[in-house]
């Protein structure tokens, strides 16, 4: 996830070093681009939340099975 974000940073980067006829469209571009950027950021970290919920359960169900 992290290397999908670092790809459209560098998309950006690259998509303002082109010619300046089409500023305004690379600009609706960009937006949508980090846009889309901070959507994936927000999906990384509620993924992130999920493993350490999962690692988490995982965790108690070892122990509840040493109980056992």
């Amino acid at each position: 996830m992290k290397y999908l974000i670092t790809l459209i940073f560098f998309t950006v980067i690259f998509a303002s070093c082109g010619s300046g006829d089409n500023t305004e469209a690379e600009s609706q571009v960009s937006e949508e681009l980090i846009e889309e950027t901070k959507t994936l950021e927000s999906e990384n970290e509620a993924l992130d939340e999920t493993v350490q919920n999962i690692k988490t359960s995982t965790e108690e169900l070892d122990k509840m099975l040493e109980e056992l």
